[in-house]
């Protein structure tokens, strides 16, 4: 969906969800209540994706992909994170758990509590992360762009 301009929400049917692998399933269970209140699209290819476009364009789009036993997230032009069921290893139900993960930090991101930032070269990232508004930010670069979701630069 990148590049696409989201004005309405597309969701899944009930029949492609029940193919979804249990990551899968289980985030968007708990996604969709967070995303109700605006336009989003989620879709499948080799994998579920989910596009939130952008509130700015200096920003640019969120997109989260499941990978089966990680969600990545493609914060903007900026960077990206992963929340992996490894790091739930031992947990009675990894799935639920790294989901819920995924879904607080996508809340706050969306509630400008976290900053995004980059630095670039030659107009292209070459580094890049975030962290909570208000927390120390040691590895930021001090040359980085820095932006909360609503497009505020930080």
């Amino acid at each position: 969906m990148r590049g696409r301009l989201l004005h309405r929400t597309m969701k899944l049917d009930a029949e492609t969800i029940s193919k979804l692998d249990p990551l899968a399933q289980a985030f968007l269970r708990k996604v969709r209540p967070v995303l109700s209140g605006g336009p989003y699209g989620e879709r499948v290819t080799d994998r579920l994706q989910i596009t939130i476009p952008a509130r700015s364009a200096l920003v640019g789009d969120l997109e989260i992909y499941l990978d089966g036993d990680e969600i990545t997230m493609y914060l903007g032009h900026h960077t990206h994170c992963h929340f992996s069921l490894y790091i739930a290893e031992g947990d009675p139900d990894p799935e639920e758990t790294t989901s819920a993960e995924a879904v607080k930090f996508l809340t706050d991101l969306l509630e400008d509590r976290v900053v995004m930032w980059s630095r670039t070269v030659d107009g292209k990232p070459t580094s890049g992360g975030s962290y909570y508004l208000g927390a120390e930010h040691t590895l930021r670069s001090s040359d980085a762009d820095s932006f909360l979701w609503s497009g505020k630069r930080v």
